[in-house]
């Protein structure tokens, strides 16, 4: 007789609608190695953002990589669980992590209108993100300098991450247009974060997390040593974006710092979390 091992479980709880906390804490726990197992408990969980996606397929993929067992307990309310699989939550998740429920069967034809779940790990992902975000934003603001700068931009945030974040699961980007918000999108990475990255440098080295992250958000400054031309672009050309985007705004989470940009503004808040955010959780709402 094979004696199973009792496992020590980790048990995250999703509110109705995730404030985000829940999921960092997860993520730091997990790092600690103190779990075996983890039971991510999403069930009542009654809206989903593109930020939330991604958030929740991060702390999965971390979790499978790191734990024995994950087990995902999916959302009750049918059409969040049919949205869930319509941008991808589901899709070719690792084998150890283990569904409450059966995924839905969906004719998934609404590209116009969202970007699924997807994963950035080479210069190839970039470059399908970059056109995905395009044409989505095409619908929100037409064939303008603004839809453009939204593919560019988030394109080299997302190349950021491979040059900079060294994220176990490389990063997630997904986006929702909506009828009356606009154009939502969210990317999110397990890296090392904005702060921890850009004090490598010496010049940078005494920065606060909430001053790390405003200070990237300027043009030309990178964590790189090699000072080339262009390097760093990615969040101060999403900043651009978002002040040239009408009523907008760009939400940045790392480390001991949530950053907050809005349309026309410099910074519009700055708040210190409870938890420390691992890697960097992005949010962009893009209305005219």
């Amino acid at each position: 007789m094979v004696t199973r091992k009792a496992l020590k479980t980790q048990i995250v709880s999703i509110p109705p609608r995730s404030s985000g906390t829940e999921l960092h804490l997860a993520v730091s726990e997990v790092a600690t190695g103190s779990y075996d197992a983890t039971r991510i408990m999403a069930g009542s969980m009654n809206w989903v953002t593109p930020l939330d996606l991604c958030g929740l397929r991060a702390v999965l993929e971390f979790s499978a990589l790191n734990l024995d067992e994950v087990f995902f307990d999916c959302p009750i309310d049918t059409s969040v669980h049919n949205y869930a699989e319509r941008m991808a939550l589901y899709e070719d998740l690792p084998d150890n992590v283990t569904l409450s429920r059966a995924r839905p069967s969906l004719n998934t034809n609404a590209r116009e209108t969202l970007i699924e779940l997807n994963r950035v790990d080479s210069p190839e992902s970039v470059e399908h993100i970059l056109e995905a975000v395009q044409k989505a934003a095409y619908h929100v603001f037409g064939r303008g300098r603004v839809a453009t700068a939204c593919g560019t931009a988030i394109a080299a945030a997302a190349e950021n991450v491979l040059d900079h974040a060294e994220s176990p699961i490389g990063a997630f980007i997904a986006a929702q247009r909506y009828e009356n918000s606009g154009l939502e999108l969210a990317c999110v990475d397990l890296g090392f974060g904005i702060p921890t990255t850009l004090r490598r440098r010496a010049q940078y080295a005494q920065l606060s997390d909430i001053e790390a992250i405003e200070c990237a958000l300027e043009d030309g400054v990178t964590s790189a040593n090699d000072g080339d031309v262009g390097r760093g672009a990615g969040l101060a050309d999403l900043c651009k974006t978002v002040r040239l985007a009408g009523h907008s705004t760009l939400t940045i989470h790392s480390g001991r710092a949530y950053v907050t940009v809005g349309s026309g503004a410099q910074i519009a808040q700055v708040t210190t979390p409870a938890t420390a955010v691992v890697g960097t959780w992005i949010a962009v709402r893009l209305k005219p």
